[in-house]
């Protein structure tokens, strides 16, 4: 932990805040893209991490949960699961190229939600995740326009 520089230690303190954001507003969060304004207010941290370091939380999921609550982190873990087992789906039913175009998706989305949990991928955030989100719906398109034709 010594040769990070202290940078451990400051996503834990950064985690803290979060809880006290999330626990002072469990329903619907402060609002979108208002957690760095209103992250002082609740850095009860004994380095005040917040006065020095004015990016949010590291985690797209903590930060998503202060700022929509509730409502917001079932929305985004709905959402998780749908992409994910429409992907399941998409690989079950193709071949060949959209065999491997979905795979490579799935696996892909995966291994983003994953680095979510310790990274905030500043600016774009939940760009990625709507990302994969377009391109499976595309893809499901694709299959089934496959199967219904084959099916012919």
């Amino acid at each position: 932990v010594s040769r990070d520089r202290g940078a451990a230690n400051a996503r834990v303190s950064q985690y803290y805040v979060a809880r006290e954001i999330i626990t002072s507003h469990p329903l619907t969060g402060v609002g979108i893209n208002n957690y760095v304004e209103v992250m002082e207010e609740y850095d009860n941290t004994t380095q005040r991490i917040s006065r020095g370091f004015k990016f949010p939380v590291h985690t797209v999921y903590l930060e998503y949960f202060a700022e929509t609550g509730i409502v917001g982190i079932v929305a985004l873990l709905s959402l998780f699961f749908v992409i994910i087992e429409t992907g399941i789906r998409n690989i079950r039913k193709s071949k060949g190229f959209l065999f491997n175009l979905n795979a490579g998706l799935l696996f892909g989305f995966i291994a983003y939600s994953i680095h979510a949990v310790s990274d905030m991928n500043y600016p774009s955030r939940l760009t990625v995740f709507a990302f994969f989100a377009a391109l499976f719906t595309i893809t499901s398109l694709a299959v089934r326009d496959r199967i219904t034709l084959s099916d012919e």
